[in-house]
């Protein structure tokens, strides 16, 4: 009934029509002195034409109607399954941010055993644990990276500084793999946050060590 109603409403305007092009033909014949009946055929015949009008008019406004209801049902769950994504991705982050900080306590303890014993492989292991922890603070890096209300420092950094000072994160591996450097400082400058540009770079850098036996690694630096 309320639908009804509410198209009534917005088809006030061909009713109010109707009545008034009725009630002035209505005046005209009066006072013309026609007859009669022609005026009631001419109503009934505007009364037919409106009501179809009115009829094909509300199949597609019942239509739209549906379409509108639609559209709001599938916005709201919609925005259910968003919220619902990011109640899972919270989540997800915060079981695996715990993972890793949990996972470095026995990192730590490893590597105190391998300071502490002499056996054979050990430099080996010493590089793989290296490598382990590497990756447990990239995944940690990974997971500051995902928050959206990370702190960035955008400012001018030099490039020499931060890849000098990678290098020097990385220079035991370098020594037990008997790995030379081929580095000649570029003396560039550019704008970026130095904490996310080494997270970057750090990788590419780790990677190249684990796949080179022997020889050496060469960085360069292409403008373009």
């Amino acid at each position: 009934m309320n639908k009804v109603i509410k198209f009534l409403k917005n088809e006030y305007k061909i009713i109010s029509t109707l009545i008034y092009t009725a009630g002035v033909f209505g005046v005209v014949f009066e006072f013309a002195n026609f007859k009669r009946e022609y005026f009631w055929l001419g109503v009934k015949c505007a009364a037919f034409i409106s009501a179809v009008f009115l009829f094909i008019d509300w199949i597609n406004y019942s239509r739209q109607e549906n379409y509108m209801k639609l559209a709001q049902d599938l916005e709201i769950e919609n925005r259910r399954l968003l919220n619902q994504a990011t109640i899972d991705r919270r989540e997800l982050e915060e079981y695996f941010l715990l993972w890793v900080h949990q996972i470095k306590t026995p990192i730590t303890v490893s590597n105190l055993i391998l300071q502490k014993g002499e056996f054979e492989d050990k430099n080996k292991l010493k590089e793989q644990m290296f490598y382990i922890e590497e990756y447990t603070n990239m995944a940690i890096n990974y997971l500051k990276l995902m928050d959206r209300d990370a702190d960035m420092d955008i400012t001018f950094i030099s490039l020499d500084s931060l890849i000098k000072s990678i290098l020097k994160k990385y220079s035991m591996l370098f020594i037990e793999k008997h790995i030379s450097l081929d580095y000649n400082p570029v003396s560039v400058n550019v704008i970026s946050d130095t904490k996310w540009l080494s997270i970057l770079i750090e990788p590419i850098l780790a990677n190249a060590i684990k796949s080179t036996d022997s020889g050496n690694i060469k960085i360069t630096l292409e403008e373009d």
